[in-house]
């Protein structure tokens, strides 16, 4: 769970400032406005009559709020030119509890035949407020530049390189100072109709001066298709890394495989079908209680209308996850879940931008533990919204809620877990 909650938590951080309006259009521009973050997690115990509704432990149980924040923001963007070669922009943020400075920076200019892409982020956070999952506070930073030389009309061949530092200003648990490099080398080919296709080998290392077991080294190779046709279109995303960390005993070094197929044909004007399906698979070296190699299959099937305004899909899915070895003291994973999945996405000119994906369906776990009733299966409701709405003028409304509900046999395990972010700017 603990893994969920940082990664929504990481969510919060790259959604949480605010975008819309009329703030990107070149020039100087200016935004202000305020905002709110919620992350809360929620246990539905069946029998508060053993310990009594006032029992601390119990209350403890109940409800953990993770993350509330009512915040104001306040960014200042450069853009002098028509064709974007040149961005800049600086944000501070300031909550009861911390105070936020970003920038970021975008760089394009022509160097003859070559393409000169250059971005940079920094972020430097100050909070009075030390938890489990953040300290006093940080700074990270990260550039990345990327040459690309066209050898053809529809052939470029390109190299980028990556470099992250993260500093931290107190010790708490999982929280290393530590910097990454990363260097690419691809080959990329547009067709015609705006079809695409790109290759590229990648290296990284990463150093962690005060835990070497947490240092790595990986290669691999990642790709991107984009194919459209008449009536529909392809994309096609995949990535193959071998990661070797500096463990002596080899524990973490492990071989992962990611697949990302999307499919869209229209059948009418009106009527489409929509394919979706992930493939996943980590195969570790070696095993401990900490690792396990897996394989995650899903697929989605969703016939869909289109409109003038947007379109929605509903339809079957299904997503399997299947452990390898597992050590004899803990339990297994492995699970097969069967839901409708459905998708709402509202996209024209005078209306908002409306993002909504829904996901109701059942997890059977296949582990043998289930059946000495150690866990159990459950019911599953997850849903998701994102929003960006221009109410009046240069005012504007963005919106980011995530919800996740579990039913289970067992009513003791049930649990939900709700994020919210929301921020409200006027721009000028």
């Amino acid at each position: 769970m603990l893994k969920t909650i940082l990664s929504v938590v990481l969510i919060v951080n790259l959604a949480g400032y605010c975008h819309g309006g009329t703030y990107g259009r070149p020039g100087l521009s200016f935004k202000a406005g305020i905002g709110y973050d919620f992350l809360s997690q929620e246990y539905f115990l069946d029998s508060l009559g053993q310990s009594g509704v006032d029992s601390l432990d119990i209350t403890t149980a109940l409800e953990t709020t993770y993350l509330e924040n009512l915040k104001g923001q306040m960014a200042l963007r450069y853009n002098p030119f028509q064709d974007y070669r040149l961005e800049l922009e600086g944000i501070y943020e300031q909550t009861s509890e911390e105070h936020r400075i970003r920038s970021y920076a975008n760089i394009r200019p022509k160097l003859g035949a070559f393409r000169l892409d250059w971005s940079s982020d920094l972020d430097w956070r100050r909070s009075s407020v030390t938890s489990e999952i953040e300290g006093t506070g940080y700074f990270s930073g990260n550039s990345r530049i990327k040459v690309a030389l066209p050898v053809s009309p529809s052939v470029s061949l390109w190299t980028r390189v990556k470099a992250e530092v993260v500093s931290f200003d107190s010790s708490v648990w999982g929280a290393f100072d530590h910097h990454r490099f990363a260097g690419e080398l691809g080959i990329s080919h547009i067709f015609s109709g705006f079809s695409s296709l790109s290759v590229a080998g990648f290296v990284t290392r990463r150093e962690v001066p005060d835990s070497r077991e947490n240092e790595y080294k990986s290669f691999g190779v990642d790709g991107s298709l984009l194919r459209i046709y008449d009536k529909g279109e392809v994309d096609v995303l995949t990535h193959l890394e071998s990661r070797d960390y500096a463990r002596p005993d080899n524990l973490d070094d492990y071989l992962r495989f990611d697949l990302d197929f999307r499919h869209r044909h229209g059948f009418t004007p009106r009527y489409f079908l929509r394919g979706e399906s992930e493939i996943e698979i980590i195969a570790f070296d070696s095993t401990d209680y900490l690792t396990s190699s897996y394989t995650r299959f899903e697929l989605a099937i969703l016939p869909g209308l289109s409109g003038l305004k947007g379109s929605v899909a509903v339809g079957p899915r299904i997503e399997i996850l299947a452990e390898g070895q597992v050590d004899p003291l803990l339990i297994g994973e492995d699970y097969v879940e069967y839901s409708i999945k459905g998708e709402l996405d509202v996209l024209s000119p005078g209306w908002p931008f409306l993002s909504v994906e829904t996901i109701t369906g059942r997890r059977n776990l296949t582990d043998e533990a289930t059946s000495d009733g150690l866990q159990t299966d459950f019911v599953v409701e997850r849903l998701s919204l994102l929003a960006d709405w221009l109410l009046v003028g240069h005012l504007n409304l963005n919106l980011l809620f995530s919800a996740d509900w579990e039913w289970h046999d067992d009513p003791n395990e049930n649990n939900r877990l709700v994020l919210v972010s929301s921020c409200l700017t006027y721009s000028f």
